[in-house]
């Protein structure tokens, strides 16, 4: 059995989830933090560049 959690709204973890999880993905994939950095750089530069949500979570 798989299970996911996400609080899209904030409302039970004051974490992003989203990126908690991604860092967390990474590392146990043997990330040492450099696509980890590389990842959500890009995804601030697309939020900063007016990308809508729905694309940069696509991207994600």
């Amino acid at each position: 059995m798989s299970v996911a959690f996400f609080d899209v709204d904030e409302t039970l973890i004051t974490v992003k989830s989203m990126f908690a999880f991604l860092r967390h993905w990474l590392a146990e994939n043997g990330d040492d933090g450099g696509e980890y950095a590389r990842i959500t750089d890009e995804i601030k530069q697309l939020a900063a560049a007016g990308t809508p949500r729905e694309e940069i979570n696509r991207h994600y």
